[in-house]
């Protein structure tokens, strides 16, 4: 990851209104006990977005380009909402270096320290209310294909579990968009589902078979793994479950959901995989 760092200050160096000083903080390790979030910050000052124009170019245009350098190098996707964890990461990098409103950053966020991680976060955050809020623009970058075959680095696989139920499994969520704009865009789950299937039946593995009901311990874990945002109605997340430890897990359970009635309800399309 430190390459990806690399990369950021090399294109950052650039612009006119940077100055030679001006480059990332080291990794800062942050935690909330209370709601068992941690992970990496690094910070590097932008200026302000009025300095930006007045030489000739905006944070958009910086962020595009920062995208489009770093595809040759990994896999890049846009970031579209940022989880409760990621809010705690940006909120306590501004906080501990006394940003100012107005101020513009780049930051870095990892789940591990940025020289062993594959995947991070990269924002654009500028500082307003008296560090209450910001505005952000960012991407996700991943430097390895990881091999779990539910699309999630095993890293990423939460432990849950509800001590008075005795329901305990492992989740992974991700943001996709309100689902209303995703219809307009042509987007059919179930169709999407389907080429999947006939993709894994042609190479002959994983063995995927249709999920008809969530189990009483699956729709604990969907739950789970919405509390990681804020969510709304009509936003859909891609949620990936498996009840075995990440490390030997050889299934799981691959949803689409949507979240319906206010927030206290969902409706799901999805598929469970096995290895041969």
């Amino acid at each position: 990851m430190k390459k990806a760092c690399l990369i950021f200050v090399f294109l950052l160096f650039l612009v006119p209104v940077l100055c030679a000083d001006d480059m990332f903080s080291e990794d800062r390790y942050y935690y909330d006990e209370t709601k068992g979030y941690e992970g990496w910050a690094s910070l590097m000052p932008l200026g302000t977005e009025a300095e930006a124009e007045e030489n000739g170019f905006s944070f958009d245009q910086l962020l595009e380009e920062l995208k489009e350098e770093i595809e040759t190098e990994a896999t890049v996707t846009d970031c579209l909402k940022l989880s409760k964890k990621e809010s705690f990461l940006v909120f306590s990098a501004l906080k501990d270096f006394d940003c100012e409103d107005g101020e513009s950053y780049m930051l870095i966020l990892t789940d591990e320290p940025s020289d062993v991680a594959q995947k991070s976060l990269g924002l654009i955050v500028t500082v307003i209310d008296a560090e209450k809020n910001f505005k952000w623009k960012g991407f996700y970058l991943i430097e390895a294909e990881s091999e779990n075959l539910i699309g999630f680095e095993d890293d990423d696989l939460k432990h849950y579990y509800n001590k008075k139920t005795g329901l305990e499994g492992w989740a992974n969520i991700e943001f996709m968009g309100m689902n209303s704009e995703l219809e307009k865009q042509g987007v059919d789950f179930v169709q999407i589902i389907g080429s999947v299937k006939e993709e894994a039946l042609k190479a002959g593995e994983p063995v995927i078979t249709d999920c008809n009901e969530l189990s009483e311990l699956e729709s604990f874990l969907v739950w789970s793994a919405l509390n990681e945002y804020d969510y709304e109605e009509d936003e859909t997340y891609v949620v990936g479950i498996t009840t075995k430890e990440p490390e030997t897990a050889d299934s799981g359970l691959f949803l689409f959901v949507t979240v319906t009635d206010g927030g206290e309800n969902f409706y799901w399309n999805g598929f469970y995989f096995s290895e041969n």
